[in-house]
């Protein structure tokens, strides 16, 4: 599969699931409320989107020998990279706020238990989906370890499930970005509120400074790989509060030129960890956080349903490729099988948010106003 087909089937999907949220939102598909970080909500459901395509492209390549291969295209790697690169951006913007507050104002167990709520079922879902199908190939049966690799998945470490080596494969071995979730919890966040007070004063130039370190430590030593993401979420916050800023960063040509950006970043560098691309990817999350909509296209009905349920999307494409791969005729048809597929996985996704996010979203915050009155 060409390059070039691989990018119009992606534009397709994307149309396809960009229509389907629309009647979804027509519908009457509930929309989040209260207040956002600027456009981030519609960014969301276009990038786990485009992990799918991503995902088909290394099944596409995939062999006996070289079940996930490494595909050697710059464009077609960003396609995935990229969208979780600006995921951790989200994060990084999002809890902003509660850095800002402090250690000591923060309610650790009522976040806990709202985190615990938002990311664990679905991830559970994951896991039991990936052991029936196991189960139905193989005829192996959960044993007393199963429970411990279920709970490995929850990590984002994804041990083989039922002892099958290949079992990350089903779900395309998405949850390495929940490990990078739980770190940012359990280590950045915790870490970046002990230096509140400067981040107080000198958010945007110390976070800029913190980003500036760990792309260089990536570029010439190759760690501290994603903990730069976060920092420009939280660089992208402290500058969507400068008014003038704020403004610049919502027009048309500042979206024009960080989509160049980023589009020249996806044919020349190979990922888009380290100084230049984080800068490209990080420039557009700015826009985006200032309230750009990328030229009408985020604030839409049908973008903000797509991401609303663009977790869902994420964790359980993987799946769908596994089945479309495994037991249909994708491989034979991947331009018709990817549209599809996001179109199928747009409307399962909706239903799992329905059914099992939202109502576990609503009961960790009942838990943590209960655990904040205790």
């Amino acid at each position: 599969m060409a390059t070039w087909q691989l990018l119009l089937a992606t534009v397709v999907a994307l149309t396809a699931s960009y229509f389907l949220g629309c009647a979804l939102a027509h519908r009457g598909f509930p929309l989040p409320e209260g207040p956002r970080i600027g456009e981030c909500d519609g960014l969301r459901g276009f990038c786990a989107l485009s992990v799918i395509s991503h995902h088909l492209a290394i099944w596409m390549a995939a062999t006996p020998a070289t079940p996930w291969p490494r595909i050697p295209v710059n464009v077609v790697t960003h396609l995935g990279l990229g969208p979780v690169a600006l995921f951790f951006m989200v994060t990084g913007a999002v809890f902003t706020p509660r850095l800002l507050g402090g250690w000591h104002a923060m309610p650790w167990r009522a976040f806990a238990i709202s985190r615990l709520c938002r990311i664990v079922p679905m991830i559970v879902v994951s896991a039991l989906v990936a052991t029936a199908i196991i189960v139905a190939e193989t005829g192996l049966l959960p044993d007393r370890h199963y429970p411990l690799q279920v709970l490995s998945w929850i990590a984002g470490l994804q041990m083989p499930l039922l002892g099958v080596e290949s079992s990350r494969y089903i779900n395309a071995g998405v949850l390495w970005s929940i490990f990078w979730e739980w770190a940012f919890y359990v280590g950045i966040l915790p870490l970046c509120m002990a230096a509140a007070p400067l981040f107080r004063t000198h958010g945007a130039k110390l976070s800029l400074t913190i980003f500036l370190t760990c792309a260089l430590l990536i570029d010439f030593f190759g760690v501290l790989r994603f903990v730069e993401l976060f920092f420009l979420g939280i660089l992208s916050w402290n500058v969507r509060q400068i008014e003038p800023m704020r403004r610049r960063l919502a027009t048309p040509l500042a979206a024009l030129v960080a989509l160049i950006a980023v589009g020249t970043t996806m044919v020349l560098a190979e990922d888009p960890y380290g100084m230049w691309p984080g800068l490209a990817y990080g420039l557009l999350f700015a826009c985006v956080a200032c309230g750009n909509t990328l030229f009408g296209l985020l604030d839409r009905p049908g973008a903000r349903v797509l991401g609303e349920i663009s977790y869902s999307i994420y964790v359980l494409h993987g799946i769908f490729l596994y089945v479309a791969f495994r037991y249909l005729s994708a491989r034979a048809m991947p331009m018709v099988a990817l549209p599809l597929m996001a179109v199928a996985v747009t409307a399962v996704s909706a239903a799992t948010f329905l059914w099992i996010e939202q109502p576990a979203i609503r009961w960790g915050k009942r838990l943590a106003r209960r655990s904040r009155a205790a």
